[in-house]
């Protein structure tokens, strides 16, 4: 549970970024929107990434 508290968190401090500093951690805006978008209990496991598309 407190997993995907952490993501939610995580989540919400995405749609803080501006563009540039998205870019600086290379994401683009639709990148965030999509992991934003992500149910709470959808985590990566340690050590795992998503693949984007």
């Amino acid at each position: 549970m407190r997993r995907a508290l952490r993501a939610v968190e995580t989540r919400h401090h995405l749609a803080e970024l501006d563009d540039q500093m998205l870019r600086d951690i290379g994401l683009s805006r639709a990148d965030a929107s999509a992991e934003m978008r992500r149910a709470p209990w959808d985590i990566a496991a340690a050590g795992e990434t998503r693949c984007r598309g």
